[in-house]
């Protein structure tokens, strides 16, 4: 997908070959239009993983990945 546009496309294809689940990584364009896949998700009963929290907080079914703020919270800080 390189588009906002790209998403309806993708959603027929999935309907038609009637997956059993689908998984959302948490690139940029995903993540901007989560609202839209977490509806089609919950819309077609189809349970769904994604890469990010930020999935999970728009109401999808659940996220595998780094915590993002526990990241950023364990980096060394610049001025000791």
């Amino acid at each position: 997908m390189r588009s906002p546009s790209d998403f309806d496309d993708a959603f027929a294809v999935l309907i038609r070959a009637r997956v059993d689940a689908l998984m959302a990584t948490g690139n940029r364009l995903n993540v901007e239009h989560r609202g839209s896949i977490v509806s089609f998700a919950a819309g077609n009963r189809l349970p769904t993983v994604f890469g990010e929290r930020a999935f999970v907080n728009a109401g999808g079914l659940m996220s595998y990945g780094i915590s993002t703020a526990d990241l950023l919270r364990r980096l060394p800080h610049p001025y000791g």
